[in-house]
């Protein structure tokens, strides 16, 4: 049985002029959360006043917008297993200390691993929690003790939560089966408004950019990719852009030596730590937008991809078709609506085919990524999937003027 919300009713009453105070607690770069990125924007708009910690992993290579109203607190990530665990202590601890001290309205705690900090907040403090899961850890019987107390923590949290936020409806079945949580809100990783291109993107003949951002590693970007990039013209090009992750460090290194090896080097480029907004640039820039999963996995959060990959609408935001993986999920959602093409990840033929018939119709190419253009400013934009979240909150934010956008 989940916990009944506190009784606010005690509480001493806020200013009406006084602005909300939100505090984020993430235990990870905020800056390499898009959704995080989003709500912030939203909030900040909307007149609150917000602090974040979190850790300083990408070394302000990639960085928090600058908003009004937002001051952002990163730690140094350390490198040990002793200092990791007492870094992790410090963090927390300062989190409390904040929170103490500022007194937020709400804490919006944005990962498993800051669920100590908004558990410990919430014991010693009224403010209301928000637990917002953008990767689901699941426990099973290789967690180590360590992790296993992070998700007794994120358990208790989701249930005293006065709002609990996962990215698809999957993955909240999952939450709510280990926590006993009912009213999960689900809120789809899709881009902000202000983010889809000004116009439709007029398609070109005589060559293909195939773009990819985000996580480089083997279930993501395949070596079939780049095997299927030998099988078709010189006109073909990948940019990957993106980041490593600790499990697969030099995996960019490795595509592209697949790529010398294959004679595309050249029509290859990798690009690390990019800026969001150089980012969608490069993908405004490109043909056709690359999201793929593997046909089997064993990974929870992989096979409950759609809606939680930001991949796909920010390709559609930027005017580009979607080539997805031939499953169940991203074809009903994808490619039935005709805003893209599946292939078979695994095989460099089935991309390849794929590829070849986006370079031979760019009519048609233009015209699925105008239609998935148009469903991201009709439905699948932030503002409206994160509504629900500040109805939450008793916060209204403007809606971005996308008149001369829906015009277009």
């Amino acid at each position: 049985m989940s916990r009944r919300p506190r009784n606010r009713e005690a509480e001493p009453a806020r200013s009406a002029q006084a602005p909300v105070r939100v505090l984020y607690v993430q235990h990870a770069d905020p800056a390499g959360y898009p959704p995080v990125v989003h709500s912030v924007a939203m909030l900040a708009d909307a007149g609150a006043e917000i602090r974040m910690l979190g850790l300083n992993i990408f070394e302000g290579r990639l960085q928090m917008p600058v908003h009004d109203g937002v001051r952002v607190t990163l730690r140094k990530r350390e490198q040990g297993r002793l200092r990791i665990k007492a870094a992790f202590a410090a963090f927390t601890a300062q989190a409390a200390g904040l929170a103490l001290a500022w007194r937020p309205d709400w804490v919006y705690a944005s990962d498993a691993l800051a669920a100590p900090a908004a558990r410990l907040i919430s014991l010693a403090t009224r403010s209301r929690v928000i637990y917002h899961e953008h990767d689901t850890v699941v426990r099973d019987e290789t967690t180590s003790r360590f992790m296993r107390r992070i998700l007794d923590a994120r358990n208790d949290v989701v249930r005293r939560a006065e709002v609990c936020v996962v990215p698809n409806e999957d993955r909240a079945a999952y939450l709510a089966s280990v926590t006993g949580r009912q009213g999960i809100l689900t809120v789809w990783n899709t881009p902000s408004l202000r983010e889809v291109t000004e116009t439709p993107k007029m398609p070109t003949s005589g060559a293909l950019r195939l773009a990819y951002h985000g996580s480089i590693v083997p279930a993501r970007v395949p070596m079939t990719v780049v095997d299927a990039l030998a099988r078709l013209p010189d006109c073909v090009t990948f940019v990957v852009t993106g980041y490593e992750t600790s499990g697969h460090l030099g995996y960019a290194t490795a595509l592209q030596q697949r790529a010398h090896a294959a004679g595309v080097g050249r029509r290859l480029t990798v690009r690390l730590e990019v800026p969001r907004e150089e980012l969608l640039e490069l993908a405004r820039a490109s043909d056709v937008g690359l999201s793929l999963m593997p046909n089997e996995t064993r990974d929870l959060n992989e096979r409950h991809m759609v809606g939680a990959s930001n991949k796909p609408f920010e390709y559609l935001a930027s005017g580009l078709p979607l080539l997805v993986s031939d499953l169940p999920d991203w074809r009903r959602t994808f490619v039935e609506p005709g805003f893209g093409l599946a292939c078979n990840p695994a095989s460099a033929a089935s991309i390849a085919e794929r590829l070849r018939w986006y370079l031979h119709h760019p009519a048609e190419r233009g015209s699925m990524g105008a239609a998935g253009r148009r469903q991201v400013i009709d439905a699948w934009h932030y503002e409206r999937g994160f509504a629900p979240v500040l109805d939450r909150m008793r916060i209204s934010a403007a809606t971005p003027d996308v008149t001369r956008r829906r015009a277009s």
